[in-house]
């Protein structure tokens, strides 16, 4: 095995991490990630993969603490910031999400999938008006995402304003009509 021979190398134990989880098994995707990161603790994308892996496993606190090591390691990445918003936001704990939202998109003013999951924590605070602005500034950015016309719709309608939501949601499941999001708003 070629990671016999790189057992130094973080990238080799990252990618045979990568590969155990497309082959379905997490826990030695987790133990290769976890491998790669004694070899640089430093890593941040490591720490970003693992979180990952740990948040679709569903270990959310976990996968915030990866996610947390990651944006302290690399402060200026958007993505980071955007999968920490969503771990803590997953866990209800939505003020420190919003946060995380918020750098990401100062971050990187053009990361539509940042206003999007701000949107998505202003729903749940019941901040529609916010929202809606959140979802409209996606949109604005990524003109085809369907998953902020869906919601922009939903918030819409939360609002009473169903003859506006309408065209959004339609326009959601225009852009991807075999997602379930789209179809089930």
């Amino acid at each position: 095995r070629a990671i016999d021979l790189k057992d130094d190398d973080a990238a080799y134990h990252s990618n045979l991490g990568l590969a155990y989880e497309a082959l379905g098994n997490r826990a030695e995707a987790l133990n290769a990630l976890r491998r790669a990161l004694k070899v640089n603790r430093n890593w941040a994308q490591g720490h970003f993969l693992l979180g990952g892996i740990l948040a679709r496993d569903g270990r959310l606190p976990e996968a915030a603490a990866a996610f947390r090591e990651a944006v302290r390691l690399s402060p200026n990445h958007a993505p980071y910031h955007n999968e920490l918003g969503i771990a803590l936001g997953k866990q209800g704990i939505v003020d420190e999400a919003a946060e995380f939202f918020r750098q990401a998109t100062r971050i990187s003013p053009d990361f539509a999938e940042g206003y999007n999951n701000l949107g998505n924590i202003r729903v749940a605070q019941g901040r529609f008006a916010e929202a809606v602005g959140r979802y409209r500034k996606a949109i604005e950015i990524k003109p085809n995402y369907h998953q902020a016309h869906a919601h922009l719709g939903v918030a819409l309608a939360k609002q009473g304003k169903v003859c506006e939501a309408l065209p959004h949601l339609e326009r959601a499941v225009e852009i991807e009509p075999r997602s379930s999001e789209a179809h089930s708003n």
